[in-house]
């Protein structure tokens, strides 16, 4: 059915072979799906709980296996880091590779943005315990 280089010349493909056998497990109704209904750190309210169930009810009433999983706090750092990288580096990198094209230097504040979200999480967890020690 695809093309199995499909994910070479579509940026918005995940870079991952093709599984022929899983796409007809799918026509066959034979998927499983994960799913979660709250976060510790981010509660949801009874609607969305309840639309999340009813979902899963049918999606098991249409023969897909539905399992829920659980994301830990550490998880969701994880993924606020991440977030926050591809944010400011979407936002600021492209601006600040046209202002180095142009011979310009950014301001500083964007310097530290990118520096900070392109170091990694050390450099960041570096800096919370150094503003947590000093009652920032």
């Amino acid at each position: 059915m695809a093309a199995a280089d499909i994910n070479e010349f579509d940026p918005f493909v995940a870079p991952l072979p093709f599984n022929e056998t899983l796409y007809e497990n799918g026509k066959n109704g034979k998927v499983r799906i994960g799913y979660f209904d709250s976060l510790e750190w981010f509660p949801t309210t009874d609607a969305v709980k309840r639309s999340i169930h009813i979902a899963k009810k049918i999606l098991e009433d249409k023969g897909f296996e539905v399992v829920p999983f659980t994301i830990t706090n550490e998880e969701v750092l994880k993924m606020v880091d991440v977030y926050g990288g591809i944010t400011v580096n979407a936002a600021l990198g492209g601006v600040i590779n046209q202002l180095y094209n142009n011979y310009e230097k950014p301001m500083k504040i964007y310097f530290l943005l990118m520096t900070l979200y392109s170091r990694g999480s050390t450099l960041r967890n570096l800096i919370r315990f150094v503003l947590k020690m000093t009652g920032n």
